[in-house]
């Protein structure tokens, strides 16, 4: 009689535990696929605390004195005012002498251009986020011959053979690296678009002063 015994000895199976060099490649690996995004992300500065340019306080109301225009006048705070703020001195001479200025004026259509520059490069780098396609098209009078296919005797008459053509690409902006150079763009425009508005407000500024300046120095003299 044949017993037959079961095999009850333990099979060892050895499972690798993963090296720790394999693991700080992967994490390296992670790490560099992660940093691969152009950035970081623009984030707008906190706006000043302060809200007034002087140290004190302005008094409500000026000193008044006893000549003609001397009138107290008022400060009133947190008011807009109007971009041609010379008009309201309601002065016709005054108006016409700053409208001839801003139409002559060197330093202003320097800054337009430099302006109107910025803004298109903007638009030109724009474009790659945008498909780009050609497309071209040809027409032809062609004539063979049958002896090209080994029928001499055969007359072909004359055709007319079109050709045309479309071809469409596109650039994956996958780390980001263009709208990071549209935002760049859009930075340069706003830019010179502030430093517009400076010489606007410099040179006005300029001639109010020196006209009020003439006028106090004739009416000194007279």
């Amino acid at each position: 009689m044949t017993r037959t015994v079961p095999d009850t000895s333990l099979r060892r199976i050895s499972i690798r535990s993963p090296r720790p060099g394999a693991i700080l490649y992967l994490l390296l690996a992670g790490l560099l696929a992660a940093g691969c995004a152009v950035g970081p992300d623009f984030r707008r500065p906190d706006a000043p605390t302060v809200k007034t340019y002087a140290k004190e306080a302005l008094p409500d109301r000026t000193a008044a004195a006893p000549v003609a225009g001397g009138e107290a006048q008022r400060f009133i705070l947190q008011k807009e005012i109007a971009s041609q703020w010379w008009s309201l001195f309601q002065s016709r001479a005054l108006d016409d002498l700053i409208n001839q200025a801003f139409a002559h004026n060197p330093s202003l259509a320097a800054a337009q251009a430099a302006l109107r520059q910025a803004e298109e490069n903007r638009r030109a780098a724009f474009g790659t986020l945008l498909p780009a396609a050609n497309a071209s098209a040809a027409v032809s009078r062609q004539q063979v011959t049958g002896a090209s296919s080994g029928q001499s005797g055969v007359r072909i008459d004359p055709f007319n053979l079109y050709n045309a053509s479309v071809a469409v690409s596109y650039t994956l902006d996958i780390f980001g690296g263009a709208r990071r150079e549209l935002e760049a763009l859009q930075s340069q425009v706003d830019y010179q678009r502030f430093l517009l508005e400076g010489a606007y407000l410099a040179l006005s500024a300029n001639i109010v002063t020196t006209v009020v300046r003439e006028a106090s120095v004739r009416e000194q003299i007279r």
